[in-house]
């Protein structure tokens, strides 16, 4: 249902917790995901597309570029076509242009945009997935992008025209000289290293040069720019104070480090990221600018030593993702991550992933039958953000075997099915959360897609990046974090068949509904003085392709405001002050003797359960735990429960198939002293084997 105007002003967060997809305007699709920092995470979602990706993000805008294209971004395509961030935003929905002909006689269609209009030299259209995918092809089949667009001036993304800055403005000549001494062309960003909030850009030098404004002030460039040879040169200029009209020059020639990592083990090509990372501070607060290279490996990609002074803090990280080559006996793949922070020395920079500085994951997949379409990935992530490169799933258990470091942290990511042939569809993500790399030698093993599905809240790790509190109030506004679908260790997030989310949330102060609308329930609202007691209710269905049944989670929990009791250290509010945790209930589960597909054999089973309370380690004060089972769907008969404090079992016993007997349905309420309660029913929990 949509949602309805409430008293509370609920605001969903703008990250679900899930990664949302963007679609290029050459097809290729990019998962992205915020971080609680603010730091980008994003994962390109199948292969890499032939030529590899550019990236760049200025300040808290983040772009991502297939080289095959580079060449008419920001001369004919607005970069704005390929701000991820925007894009997930917008899913497969439309984007408007404006389309400039370069004459009367030039022909109206444009490679990836849909026109709508024409008048003389002036165009309108629109760009969706499906026209995106129409450009990605023509590129696929050898189309160059010059050609495609040789008759094509511009093709914008119409804005509100901003105010007049408020001081002088002096035109920079920005000069690109490349490997080979000639005019080099490739994307350059500009930045004032003094106050990050004047003078920032990014252009195509067409030809080795470009034209922009800027404010008086020192300047720097951050540029890639890609040779005949293929060789991608990445780095920075020499700081240039700008006072009058003058050249800032970016010479590729420079450009003689390089950085990689060697693997113990042999394996195939696979991906390497290579990004360099700036952070520069102003009055008015620190931003950060970053350009990296995504390949196979193939083309080498050349750093610039650090030409004189360096204001603020600067980063090169590295990325190699490999897997285990064809014919292996057992696959593997390693995720390795290194860098250095400072100046950029001459030389060639190589990391060693040994024994000594590798982690190792064995996840183990469960719940569906078919994983051709599923995805997992490990990201490690430093200070300055990181990626998580989803690939094919080789086998339902292998080992992966992750960079490991103080300061490094760990991000795991499983999507169970995912499609973009005609809409989006994103099925069964789960994640770890991020938290400290587990250390060198260990072995982490985990199941992941294990029922049943449940509510679970994120719970902020010490020293990881998830500080939020996942229910709390602060003056005035409750906030929450509860990820819906979740699995023994792992978070889950609702499906996305685009243009639905299949999650409501119903959110209530007292008797007053906040919020009753589609979404997961992320987010935060005010509610009115004097209220009692806050309630919610998630309910979300995990249904169709890939998995062997429907699963459908509600989950109701409510809890007195008298209850809360102050926020532990670190864990961050709505409001800075006065954060108090609200100890909402709710349910870990445990049960043996699963098969693959979440199917539980005939006979006395047992599912563990263990009460949880937000912000405590243990729960304290439960009253009552009562249980119900349905083998039918519609019939619910009590269950036994055992136990005390915060640990419970449920017997059941499980039938064979048949006779209207399709799966295990499992509801169970919990209350303790303080008067919290949790209903938790959960629709096709498991399956009968058969």
């Amino acid at each position: 249902p949509a949602a309805r105007a409430a008293t509370g002003g609920w605001t969903p967060s703008a990250d679900s917790g899930a990664t949302r997809v963007a679609i290029l305007p050459t097809g290729d699709a990019i998962g992205v995901r915020a971080l609680p920092h603010g730091a980008p995470h994003l994962s390109p979602i199948g292969a890499v597309p032939r030529g590899g990706l550019l990236t760049m993000r200025a300040r808290s805008t983040h772009y991502v570029i297939p080289r095959r294209v580079a060449p008419v971004v920001g001369s004919v395509l607005d970069p704005a076509l390929f701000d991820v961030t925007a894009l997930a935003r917008r899913g497969s929905g439309r984007s408007a242009v404006t389309i400039a002909y370069a004459s009367t006689n030039s022909p109206t269609a444009v490679p990836g945009v849909v026109v709508t209009s024409r008048t003389g030299t002036t165009g309108r259209g629109y760009v969706d997935a499906a026209s995106s995918a129409g450009l990605g092809r023509e590129l696929a089949a050898g189309g160059s992008a010059r050609d495609l667009f040789a008759h094509v001036a511009r093709v914008r993304v119409p804005t509100t025209p901003g105010a007049n800055p408020a001081w002088p403005m002096i035109t920079a000549t920005i000069k690109v000289i490349g490997r080979d001494g000639a005019p080099g062309e490739g994307l350059v960003g500009y930045y004032n290293v003094n106050d990050p909030n004047k003078g920032v850009g990014m252009v195509f030098a067409e030809r080795g040069k470009a034209k922009v404004s800027v404010p008086a002030g020192t300047y720097q460039l951050i540029a890639s720019v890609i040779g005949g040879d293929g060789a991608t040169s990445l780095g920075t200029s020499a700081e240039t104070v700008v006072s009058a009209p003058r050249e800032l020059v970016f010479d590729a020639r420079k450009a003689v480090s390089t950085i990689r990592a060697t693997l113990p083990r042999p394996a195939t090509p696979g991906i390497v990221i290579t990004s360099l990372n700036r952070e520069v501070s102003g009055p008015h607060g620190q931003r950060g600018f970053s350009f990296g290279v995504i390949d196979d490996g193939s083309r080498p990609v050349y750093l610039t030593p650090t030409p004189g002074p360096l204001t603020g803090s600067q980063g090169v990280s590295y990325d190699r993702l490999a897997t285990s080559p064809a014919g292996a006996p057992t696959p593997y793949t390693f995720v390795v991550h290194t860098g250095l922070a400072g100046k950029i020395p001459a030389g060639h920079i190589v990391h060693r992933a040994t024994a000594a500085n590798l982690t190792t994951y064995r996840p183990t997949f469960t719940g569906i039958r078919d994983l051709s379409a599923a995805s997992f990935g490990v990201g490690v992530l430093d200070a300055s953000g990181g990626w998580t490169i989803g690939m094919g799933i080789p086998a339902r258990t292998y080992d992966l075997y992750a960079s490991s470091a103080p300061g490094l942290v760990h991000a795991s990511e499983l999507t169970q099915y995912q499609s973009f042939a005609e809409k989006f569809i994103l099925k069964g993500q789960f994640s770890s959360g991020f938290a400290p790399a587990p250390a060198p030698g260990m072995v982490t093993a985990r199941t992941w897609g294990a029922a049943p599905l449940h509510q679970s809240y994120v719970t902020p790790v010490a020293g990881g990046l998830f500080t939020v509190c996942p229910a709390c109030i602060g003056g005035g506004v409750a906030n929450f974090w509860a990820a819906p679908l979740s699995d023994a260790g792992h978070y889950g997030s609702a499906d996305l068949v685009e243009p639905d989310i299949l999650g409501r949330v119903i959110v209530k102060a007292d008797d007053t509904t906040l919020y009753d609308g589609p979404g997961e329930l992320r987010g935060g609202s005010t509610y009115p003085a004097g209220t009692q007691r806050i309630s919610t209710t998630a309910i979300a269905t995990r249904s169709g392709t890939p998995f062997p049944r429907a699963t459908r989670m509600t989950t109701a929990v409510s809890t007195a405001i008298a209850a809360s009791f102050p926020a532990p250290s670190g864990w961050a509010c709505a409001t800075a002050t006065g954060c108090r945790v609200l100890p909402f209930l709710s349910l870990d589960y445990g049960v043996s003797g699963l098969d693959q597909l979440n199917a539980l054999p005939a006979g006395a089973r047992s599912v563990a359960l263990t009460v949880k309370q937000v912000g405590r380690s243990t729960a304290s004060g439960i009253t009552g735990v009562k249980a119900w089972v349905s083998y039918d769907g519609r019939t619910w008969s009590p269950a036994p429960v055992t136990g005390s404090g915060a640990r419970y079992a449920v017997r059941l016993s499980v039938p064979t198939p048949g006779a209207g007997r399709s799966a295990v349905s499992l509801k169970v309420s919990v209350t303790d002293a303080a008067g919290s309660t949790l209903t938790e029913q959960i629709d096709g929990a498991f399956g009968l084997a058969g």
